[in-house]
């Protein structure tokens, strides 16, 4: 009897924790950009963060619609100047169709310019309108 309960505690542990990881992977965040490809780009705005003159947040680029792109998915870190009209990517991964972790895919704190209409662009809309300066 107390291993039957034991065991019912662990299933439903179990199946909540598989339950929230689901969730997870589902609400990926704020929509906030696309590409004409069909990729995806969402802001996790729980990850919102402005220290000085710099806005930080995590991204998800849903590449699955996406058939020009060798990801499925991409996460990264990003932090944006917003007077500046500067980022720079702090981490970045990317995964393939199968979940492989690829390699390396740009190059982490080379400062960039903002291209105007760019998906880069949106975020930056998004990023500093939502806590940067």
């Amino acid at each position: 009897m107390v291993y039957s309960r034991v065991s019912a505690v662990l299933v439903l542990l179990a199946s909540s924790t598989a339950a929230a990881a689901q969730a997870v992977q589902s609400n990926p965040g704020q929509q906030i950009a696309s590409t004409n490809t069909g990729s995806v780009w969402y802001l996790d705005r729980a990850t919102l963060r402005t220290s000085g003159r710099v806005t930080s947040a995590w991204l998800t680029m849903d590449h699955s619609r996406d058939r020009t792109e060798p990801a499925r998915q991409s996460r990264a870190l990003i932090e944006i100047e917003c007077a500046a009209h500067r980022y720079h990517w702090v981490q970045f991964f990317s995964y393939r169709r199968n979940g492989a972790q690829m390699p390396q895919r740009v190059q982490p704190n080379v400062i960039i310019d903002i291209v105007p209409g760019s998906p880069i662009e949106a975020v930056a809309r998004g990023i500093c309108q939502g806590g940067g300066s």
